[in-house]
């Protein structure tokens, strides 16, 4: 079946493509990389332990930048040495290290998505200690943008709401989201939103005067500020329609264009703990590149 899909995919559209076929997501992404952009690859149950051993520890889903610095640093720079490692993973990269063990012997239960429509694009990242550094924080939600924007146009997809979500050191989850009237699709649009939602957390911390409502409960609780250190963000982009689909719509409405900086966005809808805002596109991108 996989060579007469490849046979039709060149036959149809004159292009070569890749497949991998395994147990599990984890390993059927990694056996369709594996001999891009022509290739087929299968890994059965009883292969996947030394098929994952020399590849390096990046390939693995979940490893970005940050953790492969720590593993690296670590001694542990092939999958083969997750596996051969004999300490507790909790301690490299904190509460991930059990998913971490499992990918590392290729052992995956994410259950596959198999509807057409994709409501969502998330990126979630665990830090390795509780954080308040906004470079920090900017850097991973810079990747995470850049990570969203290229699932977005794999998929030819667009969305109209950015989601941050951060997590603080006593759990304590808290959600802003934007929504603009033109949909985003590239990574420098999505960051910028982003960091605008995270800066209301992080200025939050600072004057609570703000959110007196908020500020009464946190005071309430008895929060202290190393409580209030991130510990784990997730972006989303929200809303999704295709992205042709937005552009014909356009068209069909008389518009000449159908980009534009995210400075001429107008923001429709802000919430933040349940109220309701107007804002223009020029505030949430400045807030992004205040020192």
């Amino acid at each position: 079946m996989a060579r007469k899909l490849k046979a039709a995919i060149r036959e149809q559209r004159g292009l070569t493509a890749s497949i991998g076929i395994a147990p599990n997501k984890l390993l059927a992404k990694l056996a369709s990389d594996f001999q891009k952009p022509d290739g087929l690859t299968l890994i059965r149950d009883s292969e996947k332990i030394a098929f994952l051993r020399p590849l390096p520890v990046r390939s693995l889903h979940g490893v970005g930048t940050v953790t492969e610095a720590r593993l690296l640093q670590a001694g542990l720079l092939t999958v083969g040495d997750l596996q051969d490692y004999q300490g507790d993973f909790r301690a490299l990269v904190g509460s991930w290290g059990g998913e971490l063990k499992r990918f590392a012997f290729g052992d995956d239960n994410r259950p596959l998505e198999l509807g057409d429509d994709i409501k969502s694009i998330s990126s979630e990242n665990p830090f390795l200690e509780d954080t308040d550094d906004r470079p920090t924080l900017r850097g991973c939600l810079r990747e995470q943008a850049e990570e969203i924007a290229g699932k977005l146009t794999r998929r030819r997809l667009a969305a109209f709401t950015v989601q941050v979500k951060v997590r603080y050191g006593d759990f304590t989850t808290l959600t802003r989201q934007i929504s603009v009237e033109e949909p985003l699709q590239e990574a420098r649009e999505i960051y910028r939103l982003g960091c605008w939602l995270l800066d209301s957390f992080l200025d939050e911390l600072i004057d609570r005067d703000t959110f007196a409502a908020e500020k009464a409960k946190i005071l309430s609780q008895k929060k202290t500020l190393e409580e209030q250190r991130t510990r784990v963000m997730a972006v989303r982009a929200d809303w999704l329609e295709p992205f042709q689909k937005w552009i014909l719509a356009a068209k069909d409405a008389g518009e000449t264009t159908v980009s534009g900086s995210l400075a001429q966005k107008r923001v429709l809808a802000l919430e933040v703990f349940g109220s309701n805002l107007v804002l223009d596109g020029k505030k949430a991108r400045g807030s992004c590149v205040k020192p």
